[in-house]
């Protein structure tokens, strides 16, 4: 969960790296609305533990600011306005189509949905930059035209809609003016930016990515957020043979390692695809590295077809695993399947969670006595190339990018001390 304060409004955005981004525009359009004395809470509905999550925080809120106003925003909202609208302690309820429109901020309507399917260009507001943040994230797409049996998502954010490619361009020049030096591209699907993904056109990230790095000489760093393995591009191998400015850290949506698994959430790649994408990945740059989204115990999941998932990520060697036990969601398809009962959940997800954190390990320990590049945060912390979080020992010039010898390491992070410029 990410706060953003302006003046004495505040934006809380739970969930993904899209909803932190949009807290930083629906920040700036609320100043610019004259809005004053509100909380906004750009809420989470990928699971129905994140629903429930986001309504626990408006109470607690509205606890702790018992005199301010309490908006609700984000897919929460979206899939279930009622439910917010009927808290007492909201003042507002507006779905994700107008959650930036100066008209729908300055409402008395307590509930504003628009239709998120409209045939109308997709357009967002431009934001000179994020001053709470060292990294940029921009948006360059939004809503989803897959089904994925256990996502509500599509229904959240509507059909894939992609930013021109010359707003992304300018909006990063923006922040690079701003004092960005690296910037993430966000969005809910981004391997279909400017892909008609129903008749399975070539995927575009790739190109936008080497245009951008063209256009925008100055900039740095240039990061992708989560990708789908079901779409291979080559411009992206090429940029990570050839472009150091492209960052060498690939995160796929995987979810599972098993065929039958991937079948019964309504993926479209396939063990094999994601093999390959990975080795080709690897071949074009061997220092690439690799993060997945995994889900245990998914319905219909039997040991075997765990045990599948289990072997191919220990042959692997994925060193950024995000783990998940399976959480139903409502008014999704595999809501009606048959669950596994939660205590297996949650068993496998510990041992692939175990796993994960040894090749992590195993990762951070080839680097030791090596020289990395790392973008410094706050508090000394910082990320190098390959999305690694480093520790650095002593004053770190924050925003800054130096370069760090590795010292030592333990299963969160690698600790690095500052190499003189002359060394």
């Amino acid at each position: 969960m990410k706060e953003e304060e302006n003046n004495n409004n505040q934006v809380f955005a739970l969930g993904c790296r899209l909803n932190a981004f949009e807290a930083e525009l629906i920040k700036e359009q609320a100043k610019k609305a004259g809005v004053s004395n509100t909380i906004f809470v750009n809420s989470c509905t990928v699971t129905s533990e994140a629903h429930k999550q986001s309504m626990q925080l408006v109470r607690k809120l509205k606890r702790e600011n018992p005199n301010a106003n309490i908006v609700v925003t984000g897919c929460g909202a979206e899939i279930d306005p009622n439910s917010f609208a009927n808290m007492k302690e909201v003042s507002k309820v507006i779905g994700n189509k107008d959650k930036f429109s100066l008209n729908a901020l300055k409402s008395e309507e307590k509930i504003i949905l628009g239709d998120l399917n409209s045939e109308e260009d997709f357009t967002i507001p431009q934001i000179q930059g994020f001053e709470n943040r060292t990294r940029a994230f921009i948006q360059i797409q939004q809503g989803c035209d897959h089904r994925c049996t256990f996502c509500i998502i599509a229904t959240a954010r509507g059909k894939s809609k992609s930013l021109p490619q010359d707003t992304i361009i300018q909006q990063i020049k923006q922040a690079v003016d701003f004092g960005h030096k690296e910037v993430v591209l966000t969005g809910v699907d981004i391997s279909s930016w400017n892909r008609d993904a129903l008749v399975n056109s070539p995927s575009r990230i790739g190109f936008l990515c080497k245009e951008i790095l063209k256009e925008v000489p100055n900039l740095p760093r240039l990061r992708l957020s989560s990708l789908d393995p079901a779409v291979v591009d080559s411009d992206i191998l090429d940029l990570l043979k050839h472009e150091s400015r492209f960052m060498p850290h690939i995160h796929l949506s995987l979810q599972a390692m098993n065929n039958s698994v991937l079948k019964n959430m309504g993926r479209r790649h396939s063990r094999e695809n994601a093999i390959a994408w990975i080795n080709d990945l690897r071949t074009a740059n061997k220092n690439v590295a690799i993060g997945a989204d995994m889900i245990c115990g998914f319905p219909r999941e039997t040991d075997e077809q765990f045990e599948d998932t289990y072997s191919t990520i220990k042959d692997l060697k994925i060193p950024f695993l995000h783990v998940f036990p399976y959480s139903t969601r409502k008014n999704t398809i595999a809501e009606k399947m048959k669950e596994i009962p939660m205590d297996i959940r949650k068993k496998r997800a510990k041992i692939l969670s175990g796993l994960a954190e040894q090749i992590k390990v195993d990762f951070f320990k080839a680097k030791l006595n090596t020289v990395e590049e790392v973008l410094c945060e706050s508090n000394n912390m910082g990320y190098t190339k390959d999305y690694s979080l480093v520790k650095i020992l002593g004053n770190a010039p924050q925003k800054e990018i130096i370069n760090v010898e590795i010292v030592d390491y333990n299963q969160r992070q690698l600790i690095a001390k500052v190499v003189d410029n002359g060394k």
